[in-house]
């Protein structure tokens, strides 16, 4: 073996060691995807809602970089709560003491959508196929960062360093790369009929209130939402209408070194995509979103 084949070696192994958190997060992530289970044998108990009210009574507003301490997390469209979520709900709440958390669910989404009192936006959610309790949960998110702000994680979703560790003084976002060394941009996710390249993950968000990307993101959900009313042949796509592509195509032409960072995985920022033990689509008895064909707006 000659000099130059040790030298790839020696490049291929670096490259390798420094993105060695994300490639165990995509190969952890595969497993559970192929990992399955019926939604009736997932074990379930009750959330109880006193006691977050308790703890978020006990806990004074503030913010970091003008993030509210507000951790939002859904679930809608469900009767019960899988104990493995419980127990990351719980983690969250302990590894941040100081921040508020709210789960929003079928008991209490009317409470919140009038505590939002958007009228333009509420009907848009009404509107929305009981179908795709996924779509209802992106528009809610949005919402909940531009009238309240703070951090958003999805349901199967966490963080293992406390927000305060995490929170940075610009916006975060997040891609899917796999290997990235600046040269190298190996990212995960379709192209689907995204204008831009690389997908902005939305299942975490960090946002103060009422930020200019969010209301970009609302805007575009309006005019396809209209265009969807208006136009019974145009086909109907969550990941277009409220999910990442929009989300992505939305926000990439406004951003800059100066008001936000792009990092090439969320694990670089210490989230996690999925803390389930089985594939995400096995705990939830509705069916997923990639199998419906109905229209998302009728």
């Amino acid at each position: 073996m000659n000099n130059y084949n040790y030298l790839l070696i020696i490049i291929l192994v670096i490259i390798l060691a420094c993105n060695s958190r994300r490639i165990y997060e995509i190969i952890n992530r595969g497993y559970k995807y192929l990992n399955k289970k019926e939604y009736k044998l997932i074990k379930k108990g009750k959330y109880n809602y006193d006691e977050e009210k308790l703890r978020n009574d006990s806990i004074k507003e503030k913010s970091i970089y003008d993030i509210p301490n507000n951790i939002f997390q859904i679930y809608i469209n469900q009767t019960e709560i899988p104990y493995e979520i419980e127990d990351n709900i719980n983690f969250i709440k302990n590894i941040n003491p100081d921040w508020k958390y709210y789960l929003i669910t079928d008991k209490n989404i009317n409470i919140w959508l009038n505590k939002i009192n958007d009228q333009k936006f509420i009907k848009i959610y009404n509107d929305i196929s009981n179908s795709y309790p996924a779509a209802k949960s992106d528009l809610l998110r949005y919402l909940l960062m531009k009238y309240y702000g703070g951090v958003y994680l999805d349901i199967k979703s966490t963080c293992t360093s406390p927000l305060n560790d995490i929170v940075e003084p610009k916006i975060m976002l997040f891609k899917w790369c796999v290997i990235y060394t600046g040269l190298i941009d190996l990212c995960a996710g379709p192209r689907r009929g995204r204008k831009y390249l690389n997908e902005l993950v939305q299942w975490v968000l960090v946002y103060p209130k009422g930020h200019f990307f969010i209301d970009a993101v609302l805007n575009n959900i309006e005019k396809k939402y209209t265009e969807y009313k208006e136009n019974n042949n145009i086909k109907q796509d969550i990941f277009a209408f409220t999910g990442p592509d929009i989300y992505t195509d939305s926000i990439m032409p406004l951003i800059n070194d100066k008001n936000s960072i792009v990092y090439p995985s969320f694990i670089d920022k210490n989230f996690v995509y999925s803390i389930l033990k089985y594939n995400h689509k096995c705990y939830s008895k509705s069916k997923h979103y990639s199998i419906i064909n109905d229209k998302i707006i009728n």
